[in-house]
């Protein structure tokens, strides 16, 4: 058995009694022997990360962070391409949705579009201010898995699922001191993928309840997940 903590459910990072240093602890020796070429490393973490660490080693991705996700648009871009978005329509609901829980827990509310580019970040500007300068995590910046390795945003495009990436389950090593919980937004019409829900703050605050608020936001916005 990995160290995906407690509960059967792949996509959930961490149990609420679970220790995340701990955890953390865990997860960065099965990261380190991934990137040392263990076979046996995947079989220490979650399918859904296993899966995501493959990708993006095959993606060619900088895991040491020296080369951080690419800026594929400015912040004035973004923002103007969040207001004519589908979800922009939809921004007083997802804040009503998540503003609770960031508050409380210091995470972050992001939006961003199918690709993965940022559209949308609120929260303390403390916050704000850490995550640009530790991982690159701004308005106009590419989070696909291309981009940034393993992380809820990128992941959760390329799954088509929700889900919660924690601490060292991050491909690139200055990602690991963030957690993410992350749920893609499909049009309930045609099914297709309109951008993702997230919420994302220091890997100490990681609480189950996250993805389950994200994912109930998805559910709010555009009714049940497109199937």
């Amino acid at each position: 058995m990995g160290v995906s903590g407690d509960g059967p459910n792949p996509w959930l990072a961490i149990g609420a009694a679970a220790s995340p240093t701990l955890h953390a602890q865990e997860l960065r020796f099965a990261w380190e022997r991934f990137l040392g070429d263990d076979e046996e490393a995947e079989e220490l973490v979650r399918a859904p990360i296993a899966d995501s660490w493959r990708r993006s080693l095959e993606a060619g991705v900088d895991w040491s962070g020296h080369r951080l996700a690419p800026v594929v648009a400015d912040e004035e871009e973004a923002h103007d391409r969040y207001e004519e978005s589908p979800l922009g329509r939809h921004s007083a609901l997802i804040h009503a949705c998540l503003s609770a829980m960031a508050d409380e827990m210091g995470y972050l509310i992001v939006v961003s579009d199918a690709r993965g580019m940022l559209l949308s970040i609120e929260g303390s500007n403390a916050v704000r201010r850490r995550a640009a300068e530790d991982m690159n995590f701004a308005e106009g910046v590419l989070w696909s898995e291309p981009g940034a390795g393993t992380n809820a945003i990128g992941t959760a495009i390329a799954a088509n699922h929700a889900v919660q990436v924690f601490g060292p389950e991050h491909f690139n090593e200055p990602v690991q001191r963030w957690t993410c919980s992350a749920a893609p937004i499909h049009d309930p019409d045609t099914g297709a993928l309109l951008g993702v829900i997230d919420l994302t703050g220091d890997f100490s605050t990681v609480h189950p309840h996250s993805l389950a608020v994200a994912t109930a936001t998805n559910v709010a916005t555009y009714g049940p997940p497109w199937m």
